[in-house]
């Protein structure tokens, strides 16, 4: 699967990344939550390591 962005996206994740590490990390398992059923992703997809 692929995933397109624009570039305010990618913008606005650079300064966030500097603010929360973690970002990419919880950006990849939302990504693999996606992959694995994607009909069912609706709602709030718990991401771990949250403070």
């Amino acid at each position: 699967m692929t995933y397109d962005t624009v570039p305010e996206f990618e913008k606005d994740l650079k300064k966030l990344k500097k603010k929360y590490k973690p970002l990419d990390g919880d950006l990849e398992v939302f990504k693999k939550a996606l992959k694995v059923d994607p009909e069912n992703l609706t709602g709030v997809v718990r991401i771990s390591s949250l403070g």
